[in-house]
């Protein structure tokens, strides 16, 4: 009977001996630092809400100027990564790319983006970001509804993806005076709200409303080129999950509103 103690009591210690060192060394056996700290890159977004869809109208194109993409080199990384997209459900939406700063151009008809490519090639400094525009072509036959674009990263075997909600809605068509709320950001104490004209008309931003109420003074007020970005900033505070409704009038009547949630 003592032996059959001592036994059970080696076999015992030595079952806790196994699993303390499976703990300890068994991730380095499947994971070794070679691998761990081999070369590679990420692809971000840092300023993409994807709750928000990416808004784009039948017939028109736009760049991601204020949603810069960045190429971000990992542990010494310093080979070319080969940028390319793709739409689903597919439809006729081209993805092209450009390393330009789009600002202020970010509209127009989808004949002015055949000088975009649609594969583009970054090597990002080491350690560093790269940074690049996404234009997004939509056709006039396009169905009108939600989409999901993905963009990936391919340098030889590796291979990274982001990917960002898109809506088609329909055309004004001649155009006229349009404006349309692009992005929101929500910061503690403050909201950036980016409005651009999408009509063919220049338009006088005068009136922001939260939830049907005048907001006083508003920063970024005035007239707005036609195909420019705004950017209007609202000193107020807001809880989260909390809803608000943001309607921005102009002088001329053009109106853009909608229901949004603060993150």
């Amino acid at each position: 009977m003592h032996n059959q103690k001592i036994i059970l009591t080696i076999l015992f210690s030595s079952v806790i001996v196994i699993s303390i060192a499976a703990y300890l060394f068994l991730p380095a056996i499947l994971f070794p630092i070679s691998i761990l700290n081999s070369p590679d890159f990420e692809i971000e977004s840092p300023s993409i809400d994807s709750f928000f869809p990416w808004i784009i109208l039948q017939g028109y194109y736009e760049s991601s100027t204020l949603d810069m993409f960045l190429v971000k080199s990992i542990n010494n990384f310093d080979s070319m990564v080969l940028l390319s997209g793709k739409v689903t459900p597919q439809a006729q939406i081209r993805i092209c790319f450009t390393t330009l700063d789009l600002y202020g151009q970010s509209f127009g008809r989808i004949d002015a983006s055949s000088q975009y490519p649609e594969v583009l090639s970054l090597t990002p400094p080491i350690n560093r970001n790269i940074s690049f525009n996404v234009i997004v072509c939509v056709n006039e036959f396009v169905p009108l509804g939600n989409y999901t674009i993905t963009i990936t990263g391919t340098s030889d075997e590796l291979s990274h993806s982001v990917t960002l909600p898109l809506e088609i809605r329909k055309s004004w068509g001649g155009g006229g005076l349009a404006i349309r709320i692009q992005r929101i950001d929500w910061t503690a104490d403050s909201t950036k709200i980016y409005v651009q004209n999408v009509g063919s008309d220049i338009v006088t931003l005068t009136t922001v409303y939260f939830n049907d109420t005048e907001i006083t003074s508003p920063e970024g007020l005035g007239s707005l080129n036609m195909g420019s970005i705004t950017t209007l900033t609202i000193n107020e505070k807001f809880v989260h999950e909390q809803s608000v409704h943001i309607k921005v009038v102009s002088e001329e009547g053009a109106s853009s509103e909608g229901t949004y949630t603060v993150p």
